[in-house]
C-alpha cells in the first residue's frame, strides 16, 4: 500500500475506473469482486484518500453544497460512481438492481455467480424433489432458469484476444504472506483513527485480536495449520 495520500488516491481511482469499464462490458462477476475490494474495511476506512478521489472525480463539495450529503446515509463522502455501482450490486431485495440489469443486458454478459449459486442452492433445499408422487417440475423448471443463465455464457462466450503484459503482471504479482497483522495494522497507521492517543493505542491490539480468532477459528483446510496456529497464539498473547 502505497504511503502517500495522492499515491493511494490514483490507486483507487485506477480501480473504480476499472469498476466502471466493468460495467460497461456487463461483466458482473468480475465487477462484483473489485467492488468487494474497494469496500473492504481497509480501504473504506481511508477517508483521506477517498475524499481526495471523490474531489476530483466530483468536483470540491464546496462548491456544490448539494451534494455534500450522501443519498444513501453513509458518512463518508464516497465518489458518486462507486455509490452508483454499489446500489448496483447490493444485496437487497435479493439484488433486485442487479437482476433487472441482468434481465436488460446483451448476450455477452457476464453474470454474478454467487447471486445463481445461492438461487440454485435456496432452490434444491426448500422444494421437494417428488410431489404427490410425480416429479416437482416445478422445482426442475426453477434449477434449470438458474442454471440456464451461468451455462448460456459458455455458448456465445466472445472470442478475445489474450493479451500477454497483462497476463504477465497477473502471473508475476507477489503472493501475500500467511502473516497477517501487518496488512491488517497498515491501514491504521496510514489514517490513524480520530481519538486520543490512549485510544488508539489500545484499538489496535483489541482490532488484532478480534480478527485473529475470527480467523484462528474457521475450519482447517487441506490440513494447512501454520496460519492459523500463529494467529491463534497471537491471540493469546494480547491479554
Amino acid at each position: 500500500m502505497q504511503s502517500k495520500v495522492k499515491a493511494r488516491a490514483r490507486v483507487v481511482e485506477k480501480l473504480l475506473l476499472v469498476a466502471v469499464a466493468l460495467r460497461e462490458q456487463e461483466n458482473f462477476d468480475s465487477l462484483m469482486g473489485v467492488l468487494a475490494g474497494l469496500n473492504s474495511q481497509p480501504i473504506f476506512r481511508l477517508t483521506e484518500t477517498m475524499d481526495l478521489v471523490t474531489t476530483k472525480l466530483d468536483g470540491d463539495p464546496r462548491d456544490q453544497p448539494h451534494r455534500t450529503a450522501q443519498p444513501d446515509g453513509d458518512k463518508n463522502r464516497l465518489p458518486k460512481k462507486l455509490r452508483s455501482l454499489n446500489r448496483l450490486m447490493a444485496a437487497s431485495k435479493s439484488f433486485a438492481a442487479y437482476r433487472l440489469a441482468l434481465a436488460n443486458s446483451g448476450i455477452n454478459m457476464i453474470p454474478y455467480l454467487g447471486v445463481h449459486l445461492q438461487d440454485l442452492t435456496v432452490t434444491n433445499e426448500m422444494k421437494s424433489d417428488m410431489r404427490g408422487g410425480n416429479v416437482n417440475w416445478s422445482k426442475m423448471s426453477q434449477l434449470g432458469k438458474s442454471a440456464a443463465v451461468v451455462l448460456d455464457c459458455a455458448r456465445v462466450a466472445p472470442k478475445l484476444a489474450v493479451d500477454r503484459t497483462i497476463e504477465r503482471c497477473i502471473l508475476n504479482a507477489p503472493v501475500l504472506d500467511e502473516d497477517v497483522r501487518p496488512l491488517f495494522a497498515l491501514p491504521f497507521l496510514l489514517s490513524p483513527a480520530r481519538t486520543s492517543r490512549a485510544d488508539s493505542a489500545s484499538l489496535l491490539p483489541r482490532l488484532q485480536r478480534q480478527y485473529a480468532l475470527s480467523y484462528a477459528h474457521q475450519p482447517r483446510q487441506n490440513g494447512k495449520t501454520g496460519a492459523r496456529a500463529r494467529l491463534r497464539e497471537f491471540a493469546k498473547s494480547t491479554f
